[in-house]
C-alpha cells in the first residue's frame, strides 16, 4: 500500500539516483574505457617493471580503476533492471515503462504525474511501474555490492 508520509529506504533512494545518473554514468564509463584503450600503443617508452603487452597493460589499468569498476557495477544494475522489466512484462507494457524511464529519469523532461497526463495513464499505474523499476534496480545493485569486486 502506498503511504505518502512514509520515507523510502536508503537503497530505494540510491536506486532512484542511479536511474537519474544513468546517462552521465554511461558516458563517463565510455570515456574512461576509451582513455585506457587509446593508451594501448605508447611507442618509445621503456617498459620497466610493467606488462610489456600494451593491450594487457590497458586491460590491467581498466580493471584496477576504482571509478570504472563502480560505474560498471551501477550501469550494469540499471541495464539488468531494464532487461528484467522487458522479460517479465508484456511487450506493450514494457515499452511504456521504458518510455516512462527515458522521459522521467534519463531526459528529466517531466515528473511521474506529468508522464501520466502525457501518456493518458492513471497516476497510480505510473507509480506502480516506477516501483517495479526501482525495486529491480535496487535488487540488482544490492546483488552487485554483495558479490564484491568483479
Amino acid at each position: 500500500m502506498y503511504h505518502p508520509y512514509r520515507r523510502p529506504s536508503r537503497s530505494r533512494n540510491r536506486a532512484k539516483l542511479l536511474l537519474y545518473d544513468y546517462p552521465a554514468n554511461r558516458a563517463r564509463l565510455t570515456e574512461i574505457e576509451s582513455h585506457y584503450m587509446a593508451r594501448t600503443g605508447e611507442p618509445g617508452r621503456p617498459s620497466r617493471n610493467r606488462v610489456s603487452d600494451p593491450t594487457a597493460r590497458a586491460a590491467t589499468g581498466l580493471a584496477d580503476d576504482e571509478e570504472a569498476r563502480r560505474l560498471r557495477r551501477e550501469v550494469g544494475a540499471v541495464d539488468k533492471a531494464i532487461a528484467n522489466v522487458q522479460r517479465i512484462c508484456k511487450p506493450e507494457k514494457a515499452r511504456q515503462i521504458l518510455e516512462m524511464t527515458r522521459r522521467v529519469y534519463f531526459q528529466r523532461r517531466c515528473s511521474m504525474v506529468g508522464y501520466a497526463a502525457w501518456a493518458g495513464i492513471s497516476e497510480r499505474t505510473v507509480r506502480r511501474w516506477n516501483k517495479l523499476l526501482v525495486k529491480s534496480v535496487e535488487r540488482h545493485i544490492n546483488w552487485a555490492i554483495e558479490k564484491g569486486p568483479e
